[in-house]
């Protein structure tokens, strides 16, 4: 029984272990469009953003929503019973009494003039939807140049590791060269400790690099949100010098330049709609000093039908139209 559930033990270790060598052979190729790719799918950030954006639309219909009338209603029905002292002549006696009724009204509030604070609150909104546009926008530049940044990066640290490492093998070569020589009399002993601290200098190059590779590497999967345990190569970006225009003695305009710089930024055109809302905001307090003029219509509906010995029916019909004016003498 023990050698059973020793055997079953090891069995398992052995097809974790199996699992976990076969997970870390696969390795899985990122270019540098995927990585762009995969950041902008992942990136929460943007996730906010969209959400913003598309609360800025809803903001819009409810806005225009304003402008139309809003109607009310209400109905109910009532029922009571009891019981009614009658005198006819000497005689007195109680009688039944049966009331049933049904009531409904309907309620019309149009705004005439509210001191342009719909028109107002419609520009306001249309402001906030293009400073969430641009916000949106500016989201996406950051995370394709930081992921394109931190890409790059990794590919420089892994270039920077293989000189390292090939300086590390070119000065451990010379290193057994400058021993010989030392052993046979033909250079001082000086120069065997000279090349040994070169040796261990470059080998602290190169710890100090593959360190850097491993950080460049953990900051690009931060980015990318993809899994931490997972074997990824990062393809170098290919590059056709034949394709590329070159300029020679360009004339470049500083004012040009900056002119397109400025013409180009998200976060700006954001600031400024965001400026424009202000200007919106406090125009919109200075007109609400204007007086309110509102349109109020309103009917009304009573049907009350009476049992006695009888039965007698009773019924209203109402219609009435008011015009509404509110103006503030102080607020």
């Amino acid at each position: 029984m023990r050698y059973g559930i020793l055997s079953l033990i090891f069995c398992l270790a052995m097809s974790i272990t199996t699992t976990l060598s076969a997970q870390s052979q696969d390795t899985t190729s990122i270019t540098l469009q995927e990585a762009i790719d995969i950041a902008l799918e992942n990136n929460y950030q943007l996730k906010q953003a969209s959400n913003d954006l598309e609360l800025s639309e809803k903001s819009i219909f409810s806005e225009y929503a304003d402008f139309a009338p809003s109607i009310s209603g209400s109905f109910s029905l009532g029922h009571s019973k009891g019981q009614q002292l009658v005198r006819q002549g000497n005689q007195q006696f109680f009688q039944d009494n049966i009331t049933n009724s049904i009531s409904g009204s309907v309620t019309a509030n149009v705004p005439l003039f509210n001191g342009f604070d719909n028109i107002i609150s419609l520009r306001i909104s249309k402001a906030d939807q293009l400073s969430a546009e641009e916000s949106l926008q500016r989201a996406k530049e950051n995370v394709i140049f930081n992921t394109a940044s931190s890409f790059l990066q990794v590919l420089l640290d892994e270039e920077l590791l293989q000189i390292a490492r090939e300086n590390l093998a070119s000065s451990q070569d010379q290193l057994e060269q400058v021993q010989a020589q030392v052993e046979v009399g033909s250079r001082p002993t000086v120069d065997l400790y000279n090349q040994e601290s070169t040796v261990a200098n470059n080998e602290l190059t190169v710890t100090q690099r593959e360190n850097n590779l491993n950080l460049s590497k953990l900051r690009l999967i931060r980015q990318l949100q993809i899994d931490p345990l997972g074997n990824y190569k990062f393809v170098t970006p290919g590059f056709d010098t034949d394709t590329v225009a070159l300029t020679n003695g360009g004339d470049y305009s500083i004012e040009n330049l900056i002119d397109q710089a400025l013409a180009a930024r998200s976060d700006l055109k954001s600031e400024m709609a965001n400026l424009d809302i202000l200007k919106l905001q406090l125009k919109q307090s200075q007109f609400n000093l204007l007086p309110i003029f509102k349109c109020q219509c309103a009917g009304f509906l009573v049907i009350t039908v009476i049992s006695i010995l009888a039965v007698g029916s009773v019924s209203a019909t109402s219609f009435m139209i008011k015009i509404l004016l509110s103006l503030w003498v102080f607020h």
